[in-house]
C-alpha cells in the first residue's frame, strides 16, 4: 500500500450497550491504536484514491440503504467489511439473501468470523477475498501488567488444583427466551451461576425454579476476575436438539452455527475452558485451540464433566491463557486488518505497474 494511504472506519450515530458510534466496544480500542479515522457518510469526500475504509456490517441504521459503497469507491478507496451479523437470517428485517449477498460482493475483502461461515458465503456465491477473524478480542481496560498479572494468579492457581469440582458459568446479555436450556432438566445435577452484563436483563426471571441455577448478578470488563465464579465457561448456540429456541427459528438457528458467540472471547480472557454443542463454528474453535469441550446433546455433559482428568482441564487452561495474552491486547483484529491490507496493497501496486 503506498505510504500517503490512509486509514478510516466508517462510523454512525448508533450508540447502545457495548457500541459507540457503531463500533463495538472490542474493535474500538485496536482502531484507535492503529490509527483509523473516523470517517461518516456524511464527509466520503475526505477520501483520497488508495485510501481504506473498514465497515462494520450491518450498519444498524441505515440497513436498507446498500449502494454507499459506490460512493466511497467513487473516491477510488476500497473497502473491507467486517460481518459481524447477517440481516438476511432475520425476518423482521426483510433482507433477501440474494440482496445480501449481492452487497457483500461490492466489498474489496471480507473479514468473516470462522471458517464455516466463510465456506456458507462462497456457496452462496460471495466471490471476494475472505480471511477469518476466528477469536474477537476482548481488550481489558486496565494496564498491560494488570492483565498479564491477573491472568499469571488464575492460571497458577488451576495448575495446583488436585481436582476440579466443576461450576458453569454462563455470562452475557441475557433473555430466557433465547437460553431456555439453562433451566433444563438435563442439567438439574451441575452448578450454574448466571451473569448479565446489562443490568435489567434478568430482573423478571425466577431463578428459584431450579435450585442449580443461581443469578449471580451483573458483571462488567473491569470486574471479570474478581466477580466471575466458576470453572467452565457454557455456550450452547444452534439447532437445538431436544431443548427448542421458538424465537430463533430454524434460520436464525442456522446462523448461530456460522458464526462465534461473543462469549467466546469472554471466555478466554477469564481463563474459562468452554462447553459447546458440536457442529457449531463454536466448537470447531474450541477443538482446533484445544480449549474445551464439545457435546453432541446436553444430556452428556454431567457424565463428561465426572469423567474429565484434572490433566486435562489444567492443559485447557494453559492454552486459554496463551491466547488471552493476544486477544487482551487486540491482536486478532490487528492481525485480520494486516491480512487485508497486505492484499490490498499488492493490488494495488499491479494497477500501479
Amino acid at each position: 500500500m503506498k505510504n500517503s494511504s490512509l486509514k478510516y472506519i466508517l462510523i454512525s450515530d448508533f450508540n447502545m450497550f457495548g457500541y459507540i458510534n457503531g463500533i463495538p466496544l472490542f474493535f474500538k480500542n485496536t482502531l484507535d491504536r492503529l490509527n483509523f479515522i473516523p470517517l461518516t457518510k456524511n464527509n466520503l469526500e475526505d477520501l483520497r484514491p488508495d485510501d481504506i475504509v473498514v465497515f462494520l456490517y450491518p450498519d444498524w441504521l441505515d440497513i436498507n440503504n446498500l449502494n454507499f459503497t459506490n460512493d466511497i469507491k467513487n473516491y477510488g478507496a476500497k473497502i473491507i467489511c467486517i460481518i459481524l451479523d447477517m440481516m438476511s437470517f432475520y425476518s423482521t428485517y426483510n433482507i433477501s439473501r440474494s440482496v445480501e449477498i449481492s452487497f457483500f460482493n461490492t466489498f474489496d475483502f471480507i473479514i468473516t468470523q470462522s471458517d464455516k461461515m466463510t465456506d456458507f458465503l462462497r456457496d452462496h456465491n460471495v466471490v471476494q477475498p475472505m480471511v477469518n477473524l476466528e477469536i474477537f478480542d476482548y481488550p481489558l481496560p486496565m494496564s498491560r501488567e494488570l492483565i498479564l498479572t491477573k491472568l499469571e494468579v488464575v492460571k497458577n492457581k488451576v495448575l495446583h488444583l488436585e481436582k476440579v469440582d466443576p461450576v458453569l458459568v454462563y455470562a452475557g446479555k441475557f433473555d430466557i427466551r433465547f437460553r431456555p436450556w439453562i433451566f433444563s432438566p438435563v442439567l438439574a445435577n451441575v452448578k450454574l451461576n448466571v451473569y448479565s452484563d446489562t443490568p435489567v436483563a434478568a430482573r423478571e426471571i425466577d431463578f428459584s425454579r431450579r435450585e442449580n441455577v443461581v443469578f449471580k448478578g451483573n458483571f462488567s470488563m473491569e470486574n471479570i476476575f474478581e466477580n466471575i465464579d466458576g470453572n467452565f465457561s457454557i455456550i450452547w448456540n444452534g439447532l437445538e436438539d431436544g431443548v427448542t429456541i421458538p424465537i430463533y427459528g430454524a434460520s436464525m438457528s442456522l446462523f448461530k452455527t456460522l458464526s462465534i458467540s461473543s462469549k467466546i472471547d469472554f471466555s478466554i480472557v477469564r481463563l474459562l475452558p468452554i462447553i459447546c454443542r458440536k457442529g457449531t463454528a463454536d466448537a470447531n474453535l474450541v477443538e482446533k485451540l484445544e480449549i474445551g469441550i464439545s457435546l453432541n446433546h446436553l444430556d452428556e455433559l454431567e457424565n463428561v464433566l465426572q469423567k474429565l482428568p484434572v490433566s486435562t482441564y489444567k492443559k485447557y487452561v494453559e492454552n486459554l491463557f496463551k491466547i488471552a495474552l493476544n486477544s487482551s491486547k487486540g491482536f486478532y483484529l490487528e492481525d485480520a486488518l494486516h491480512k487485508c491490507e497486505n492484499f490490498l496493497s499488492s493490488d494495488f501496486i499491479e494497477k500501479d505497474d
